[in-house]
């Protein structure tokens, strides 16, 4: 049975969660807020500590520039990643 120092057990905990390795958990995580409109609509929604939610022609007035379908979209996206 083959055993694992602890300087080995330290390297591999930090290998499985460098934001730089492709195979991060964190990684999926940054990869989906840096995107421009998550970003916006995550802003857009939790401006102002207003506990109502917005309605998707409010959200759209509030985000200029972006399309229905992008719109459309980017939410459904987040929500299936539980972020909204």
């Amino acid at each position: 049975m083959p055993t694992t120092t602890a300087a080995a057990k330290k390297v591999q905990a930090k290998n499985d969660y460098d934001a730089f390795l492709a195979t991060c958990p964190s990684r999926k995580l940054l990869d989906r807020i840096s995107d421009k409109w998550a970003a916006l609509i995550m802003c857009a929604l939790g401006r102002g500590g207003d506990p109502r939610a917005l309605r998707f022609s409010e959200l759209s007035r509030e985000l200029a520039g972006v399309s229905q379908k992008m719109l459309t979209q980017t939410l459904r996206s987040l929500e299936a990643d539980g972020l909204l």
